[in-house]
């Protein structure tokens, strides 16, 4: 295996890790080294960041999405109380106070200058290849498994593991097919064998990002 293809650290930014169990990691650590004692409610919180996307969303959407129940004062102070908490817990494992911030009109997004968050890559990267093979080998590599797994079926987390599971195979197609145009066959059927063994869970139609 490539030097590309192995574990992919945090440097200079800490990383929220969703393609496998959900963890966070601070610069410098691998996903496997991370934290993933946030708790039930904080980490279906940043499940729910993560999912949105980078431009994040409204505090009455994340409020839904992760408790299923309308904003109204009680549970907007649910949702105060379950920021202050994955807040702490990210002081903690990412080494940063503002991982999560505030952004105009009134929405809740992850901060990517403080956190690179790994299923994002992988949709870009899927949408758009480029020429970075061993790149794209290296985040292939980051995938441990279904999207944050551990939080039952909802809806939105059903669908956006369909995507990133969608994200990984059409990725990996292509870094297969290029590696063996390039001659490394070896390395070919090796990403080809782990995409088959890990294989993150189908789901029926196809997914799209929740907003």
């Amino acid at each position: 295996m490539s030097a590309a293809a192995e574990p992919m650290r945090a440097t200079g930014r800490g990383c929220v890790c969703a393609l496998g169990p959900l963890t966070v990691a601070a610069p410098g650590e691998t996903a496997a080294n991370g934290s993933a004692g946030l708790g039930r409610y904080p980490s279906r919180l940043l499940a729910a960041l993560v999912a949105v996307g980078p431009e994040g969303t409204s505090r009455g959407r994340l409020i839904q999405m992760v408790w299923g129940e309308p904003m109204e004062t009680r549970t907007l102070g649910r949702l105060r109380t379950t920021l202050s908490r994955l807040r702490t817990a990210l002081v903690a494992g990412v080494g940063a106070d503002d991982v999560i911030v505030d952004a105009p009109p009134s929405r809740l997004r992850l901060n990517d200058v403080r956190v690179r968050v790994d299923a994002w890559h992988l949709l870009e990267r899927a949408g758009d290849p480029g020429r970075d093979l061993d790149g794209i080998v290296g985040l292939l590599s980051e995938v441990r498994g279904p999207f944050a797994t551990g939080h039952g079926g909802a809806p939105w987390i059903e669908a956006y593991r369909i995507c990133c599971r969608e994200a990984y195979h059409a990725l990996t197609e292509h870094a297969v097919a290029t590696l063996s145009a390039r001659g490394r066959a070896d390395e070919a059927e090796r990403l080809a064998h782990r995409a088959r063994a890990l294989d993150p869970p189908p789901g029926a139609g196809r997914g799209s990002r929740t907003r």
